[in-house]
């Protein structure tokens, strides 16, 4: 597969540095009042023959670089989207899942796998051993 060459912007920098030095040494110059107006014009004339070329040397290589702009701008709109849609799922499981607390809550169960009094996380069996002391207590009472 041939390589696209990428635009050689160093040359389109010195065309345009180039066409400022021009007119600056025009500006300065003490020139005929024909050529006063002549030189402006024919530096003009150059330096749009030199972007032209200089366009139409690097045509596939500004094809490309657009190409790959629009690409990049597509991918961070769809990354965008994605991180939304994410975003939103992750707010409909939190609310999913403050909405069993309330009900678990309102039904008077304790959370399963948790320790009422420290909050802490148990494991299956100290669940199941704290269940069992804790009503232990209450019919003791």
């Amino acid at each position: 597969m041939p390589q696209v060459k990428r635009p050689i912007w160093w040359q389109m920098n010195g065309i345009v540095l180039g066409a400022v030095v021009l007119l600056w040494w025009e500006g300065r110059a003490q020139l005929a009042a024909p050529l006063r107006q002549i030189v402006p014009l024919g530096i003009v004339v150059l330096v749009h023959s030199l972007i032209a070329w200089w366009v139409q040397a690097n045509q596939e290589g500004l094809k490309r670089e657009h190409l790959e702009r629009q690409v990049r701008a597509h991918t961070r709109q769809i990354v965008a989207e994605l991180k939304q849609e994410e975003r939103a799922r992750a707010r409909a499981r939190q609310a999913a899942a403050r909405e069993t607390q309330r009900q678990q809550a309102q039904a008077g169960r304790p959370k399963p796998g948790r320790d009422a009094a420290q909050g802490l996380a148990l494991t299956p069996i100290q669940a199941h051993f704290h269940q069992v002391m804790l009503k232990g207590r209450y019919q003791k009472s």
